[in-house]
């Protein structure tokens, strides 16, 4: 939804539905699928991406499952929450990366990063290591775990064990 209403994904123009107003025009409601297959645009990048999170959607039946939010940080401009075994991690912040930032979890174990917004597939810079394996324990009453998560980027952790 967000790269759909953001206007960012095959609408280089603007987004006009049918309506009595443009005379039912579909001229600027359609999706121009081609601009992924130019290199010299980013929308190839973004489609990998919406291709990667729907298959993580599929994958953990995510959308029929609710969130339990862990951790809203409007200073910061964080927010984490967790569906089943995966853990969503935001950083909405335009240039503050915290390099131990908390991650809550619902319990202990071990996590995985299972994708990234920085992925070098899509456009990022690679700076989260999708090797390391994070490990839950107690912070004072609440379980989580500390990672790197940089500015302007969102992470999934798997649990793994």
């Amino acid at each position: 939804y967000l790269n759909f209403m953001g206007n960012e994904f095959g609408h280089p123009e603007w987004i006009d539905f049918p309506r009595e107003g443009n005379g039912w025009s579909y001229h600027y409601c359609r999706r121009q699928w081609s601009l992924a297959d130019n290199p010299n645009l980013r929308y190839g990048d973004l489609q990998a991406f919406d291709t990667a999170m729907i298959a993580l959607l599929r994958k953990g039946q995510l959308l029929r499952k609710k969130p339990t939010f862990g951790r809203i940080h409007e200073d910061d401009k964080l927010l984490t929450y967790q569906k089943c075994k995966y853990v969503f991690a935001f950083n909405f912040h335009p240039t503050n990366s915290p390099t131990q930032c908390f991650i809550p979890t619902k319990d202990v174990g071990d996590y995985k990063v299972t994708l990234t917004t920085d992925d070098a597939a899509f456009g990022g810079f690679d700076r989260v290591d999708k090797e390391y394996t994070y490990i839950a324990t107690m912070h004072g009453e609440t379980p989580g775990f500390l990672c790197y998560l940089p500015a302007r980027t969102a992470v999934v952790f798997e649990k793994v064990k």
